[in-house]
Formats: structure tokens, sequence, C-alpha cells
């Protein structure tokens, strides 16, 4: 999980230098990183409820919740950068990446 938010975190740092027309791939970098560290999180949380010690549950439920919120923090502000970059030139990456505040509140319901 921690390698794949990195991963995220990368491809933030890559959508605001290089060529402009690869911002793409950094896009897809982002989303691949997304679905990575979104299914570590899931196979943790499903393993934790196995586990006995309380305390080491706790600690690692806390622990894996910041490290997703960090990624979805980059993965959130790098899609937000691609699509205001591409969104000038295709309109259509309005439909394909939502703006930010759209997103935030999918994921508050």
């Amino acid at each position: 999980m921690r390698l794949s938010a990195t991963a995220a975190a990368l491809a933030k740092k890559v959508a605001g230098m290089g060529n402009a027309n690869s911002i793409t791939d950094a896009g897809v970098a982002c989303l691949a990183a997304k679905t990575a560290y979104t299914g570590a999180m899931m196979n943790v949380l499903i393993n934790l409820s196995s586990i006995k010690d309380q305390e080491f549950v706790e600690s690692t439920r806390q622990s894996i919740e910041k490290i997703f919120a960090e990624a979805e923090d980059a993965t959130a502000k790098t899609l937000e950068h691609i699509r205001t970059v591409c969104g000038n030139r295709h309109s259509s990456f309005a439909r394909i990446i939502p703006p930010m505040s759209c997103r935030l509140r999918t994921l508050k319901t």
C-alpha cells in the first residue's frame, strides 16, 4: 500500500513537469496507483477483522487510513491538474475527469 501511495505522489510530481502531451501518462499512472492502494487497503481491512490483538488492529487501521488519505489527496490533485490542462484543449476531459469538487461530494455520500 505504501508503494502504490508513493506512486500516486510521484504521478502528481510528473504531471507538473515534462512534455505537455504526455501529461495523460501521469494520469494513467495515477489511476493505476489508485487501484493498487485501494485494493491493498481493502485487503488489509478484511484481514484485520480476523486479528484478535485490538491494539495492533487499531494502530494498523490508523496507519492505513493516513496513507490512504494522503494518496487520495495526491490523486485528486493530479487529476485536477490534468483536467485543467487538458480541458483547455479538449472539452471531453471534463466528462472523463470531473472537477475535484464533484469527486469530493461523491466520496462523502
